[in-house]
Formats: C-alpha cells, sequence, structure tokens
C-alpha cells in the first residue's frame, strides 16, 4: 500500500499552542484491510488505534503539554505493510508566567530632574519566550533581557499619572499580559531662596542687592517689595522704613508654586554723626566778638541754632550761624534738628564763657600823672 500525510496535518517538527493533534492521510490500495494510527510521547505509547478501511482520519484531543510523535500504517489483504514517516510535534498551551514586578522608585514618587525610572519582573515559560513588551502610556516597549528577569529604564519622566501592562507571547502563540497599573509621578516643590546683600538691615542711602533665585530652571522667580512686582532682583536706595520683600513661582509641569518672604528695614541715618557746632572760641574776654556755626544740616531737614534756650536762627540744610558780642558769663548753644523718615533727629552743643574785663585805672594829683617829691 502507499500511504501519505494529506492536507491538515501538521508540518514535521511544528510547535502549537494547541492540545489536539490531527491526522489525515491518503492511501492508494484496492485491497485495504485496516489501518493504525499510533502516537507516542517521549516516554511511552500514548495511543494506538486500529480502523476499518477507508478512514483517512484521527484526532487525538485533551494532551499535555509535551513532544509527541506519531505515523500511520496500511495492511493489505496479503498482509503486505507500509507506513508514513513518523513526524514530531510540540503542544504547548500554557501562556508565559509573570511575577515580582516592581517599580523603582515606587509609585506616587516626587519629580526629579535626574531620576531614572525602573520597570522589572520576571517571566518564564515553559518553552521559550518570543517577545516582551512594556505598554508604557500606549506605547510599546521591548524588554530587556538577563535569564528570566526583564526590565526597561526611562530617563527623567515629567510629573504626571501614566499608566502601564506588561505583555509576553512565547514561541508557540501564547500570549500574556498583566493587569493595567497606574503610576503616578508627583510634582517637586521648588526651592527658593531671597537674599539681600549687605544685609536684611541697610543705612539710609545705602545700596541693598535683593535677589530671589530657584534651584530649577524650569520656574521663574518673582520678585515682589510691599506687594509691587520689581523682577527677579533688584539693586536699589530706598527710604528709611521697613519693606516687606517676598519671591514665588507660578506652577509649571513638574513644580508646585511656592513662596518665601522676609522684612528689609532700611534704617534712617544716625544725623548726630553729620552735624557739627564751631565756636570761634570757647572762652573770651568780654567785648571779644564771638561766633558759633551749626553746619552739616541734611537737605532734607530743617535745623535750628540755640543759645541758652533761645532761638538764634534756622536752615533748611546747610549752615547756621550766631556772631555776637555777649556779656560775661555762660552760654550753652544748642543745634539740632527733628529728622524725618531717612535722618534720625539730633542735638549736639557747645559751650561758651565769656569773662570781665579788667578796666585800666588812673590816678592823678594836681594834674600830675607821676610822682611828686
Amino acid at each position: 500500500p502507499l500511504v501519505s500525510f494529506a492536507q491538515g496535518t501538521e508540518n514535521n517538527n511544528s510547535l502549537k499552542n494547541k492540545n489536539w493533534i490531527y491526522v489525515n492521510v491518503s492511501v492508494v490500495e484496492a485491497n485495504e484491510v485496516n489501518i493504525t494510527f499510533s502516537l507516542y510521547n517521549t516516554t511511552s505509547i500514548v495511543n494506538i488505534t486500529t480502523l476499518s478501511a477507508g478512514t483517512r482520519t484521527i484526532n487525538w484531543t485533551n494532551l499535555n503539554n509535551g513532544v509527541y510523535f506519531y505515523n500511520v500504517s496500511v495492511i493489505d489483504i496479503t498482509n503486505k505493510q507500509n507506513s508514513t514517516e513518523t513526524r514530531f510535534i510540540s503542544l504547548d498551551i500554557t501562556s508565559p508566567q509573570f511575577s515580582n514586578l516592581s517599580v523603582s522608585p515606587t509609585n506616587g514618587t516626587t519629580y526629579s530632574s535626574s531620576q531614572l525610572y525602573y520597570f522589572n519582573l520576571t517571566l518564564i515559560d515553559n518553552v521559550a519566550i518570543s517577545n516582551s513588551l512594556l505598554n508604557f502610556n500606549g506605547t510599546n516597549h521591548t524588554l530587556n533581557v538577563s535569564g528570566n528577569n526583564y526590565y526597561l529604564s526611562f530617563a527623567p519622566l515629567a510629573a504626571g499619572n501614566y499608566t502601564y501592562y506588561f505583555f509576553a507571547n512565547d514561541t508557540a502563540g501564547n500570549s500574556n499580559q498583566t493587569a493595567v497599573y497606574e503610576y503616578t509621578i508627583l510634582k517637586a516643590t521648588p526651592t527658593l531662596t531671597l537674599t539681600a546683600s549687605p544685609s536684611w538691615i541697610s543705612g539710609y542711602g545705602n545700596y541693598i542687592f535683593v535677589n530671589c533665585s530657584a534651584d530649577t530652571a524650569e520656574v521663574t522667580p518673582r520678585l515682589y517689595r510691599n506687594g509691587t512686582y520689581v523682577g527677579s532682583s533688584e539693586n536699589v536706595t530706598l527710604a528709611g522704613g521697613t519693606y516687606n520683600y517676598t519671591c514665588n513661582n507660578t506652577a509649571t509641569q513638574n513644580y508646585t508654586s511656592t513662596q518665601v518672604a522676609n522684612i528689609s528695614l532700611i534704617t534712617s541715618t544716625n544725623t548726630s554723626e553729620l552735624l557739627n557746632l564751631s565756636l570761634s572760641n570757647s572762652s573770651v574776654i568780654y567785648g571779644t566778638l564771638t561766633t558759633a556755626t551749626g553746619s552739616g544740616c541734611p537737605s532734607q531737614l530743617n535745623c535750628t541754632l540755640y543759645r541758652n534756650g533761645t532761638f538764634i536762627n534756622w536752615s533748611v540744610g546747610g549752615s547756621v550761624s550766631d556772631t555776637s558780642i555777649l556779656g560775661g558769663g555762660s552760654y550753652i548753644y544748642v543745634y539740632n534738628t527733628t529728622g524725618n523718615v531717612n535722618y534720625s533727629s539730633a542735638s549736639i552743643n557747645s559751650s561758651l564763657t565769656v569773662s570781665p574785663a579788667t578796666p585800666t585805672l588812673n590816678l592823678s594829683l594836681n594834674n600830675y600823672d607821676s610822682n611828686i617829691t
């Protein structure tokens, strides 16, 4: 008899994701007695079925995973026999299995511009993995492999919400997929630094440099003085007083908004260090002309000169003086100002002593001024 495999029979050395084997043969024999279908695995006979003449197919079902081989033989009435070649087939209906899924850093981490993100799992198959993927936010990425460890890393990810799942199939065509997971990266809080140079306390008339900076170029610091936007820094001279400086930033994709504040105290100038009171002489004999001069008055101030509590003169800025011949006695000159927001009040004084003059006496006798003997 002539017997050969026909359409529907798997090719030799096939790998299939099913649990059955279908065999179809063609036979050329007029005096066929019967036909025998034989199935074996690697250790024993699985099934041998002999059927009546004319049968051409068989379907072995509910088979376990494994390697099988099979053939078909035909006998005629003269007891002559012929067989097909023996074919091999591997059956596998087990999908790849996932375990030990891990993500680093964990879900809910805070954004970092230098962070790498690692997605890992163990993947096992009874035959062999053909393809493994990580679908991250709708895009497939082929996994790297080291033994049974499958992994992928990403460069810094923006803050936001992501979804991901793992997918794999084996060489038999079995596939498996994990659940869909969510991964959230929280916005980071930028560090804003508010500084003043030379310090937060400065004398009137001095420049003060106030600067706000951030630890990331992604945010733009905004500096305010008493609620008025001044840029990210300013170098100014301010009137005496207290100023509220605040610095903030608006939120970006990766950073939250935040604010820092400080108070700058601009103190008034110590006017007493500017005023000067000078006397032409601090001690004179009666009849001597004396001059007291108050000077150094800032242009913003009214400065007044007093002598023994009596108003003498005043000026706006500049100087004021008193030139007099005073009677004998002690005099206190006071030069003062009430100040303003930029200059402190101040008062300085100086003392003048006028000593009595000694009169010149003349004694004469009989109109002679000299001695008479």
